[in-house]
């Protein structure tokens, strides 16, 4: 009976809608959260084989950059493929992300995040005793307070 009712075009369409994901970092703010996901397509012509996306579920951050008919998706395709191109976007459009807790970051992009958060402080453009969940980072990070102070 199931059988008869996946029909060659349903089972289209599952296909279609199925990529796998993986979740980049998620940090935490009070009342919700912002997520970064890399999704690896196969089935879908319209986008890029891997690029990423970010979700917000904070009131004031509700942004949805995860389908290309999104009336905020404003990102370039080299923004899509490209983490350090698609990180600049994100703190362009949330420059508050190292002022708020980072709950998971995927080991593969510690050593980037690091950087950008090290030239960041090292510049002056953040300030260390000015980022409340610096804790939280530097824990995801493997680095100590020391590491930021010249």
């Amino acid at each position: 009976m199931l059988i008869r009712l996946l029909t060659p075009l349903k089972l289209l369409m599952m296909k279609i809608i199925i990529m796998k994901q993986q979740k980049i970092l998620e940090i935490l703010a009070e009342g919700g959260s912002i997520s970064v996901y890399k999704y690896d397509n196969t089935t879908r012509k319209d986008l890029p084989k891997s690029f990423f996306v970010w979700h917000t579920g904070e009131m004031g951050l509700e942004d949805d950059y995860y389908t290309t008919n999104s009336e905020n998706n404003d990102l370039t395709d080299d923004e899509k493929t490209d983490f350090s191109l698609f990180w600049q976007k994100l703190l362009e459009t949330y420059p508050v992300v190292y002022h708020l807790y980072l709950d998971y970051l995927h080991p593969d992009y510690k050593a980037y995040i690091l950087k950008d958060l090290l030239r960041k402080t090292k510049s002056g453009e953040l300030r260390i005793n000015e980022l409340p969940s610096l804790d939280s980072w530097l824990k995801h990070l493997g680095k100590d307070l020391n590491d930021f102070i010249d």
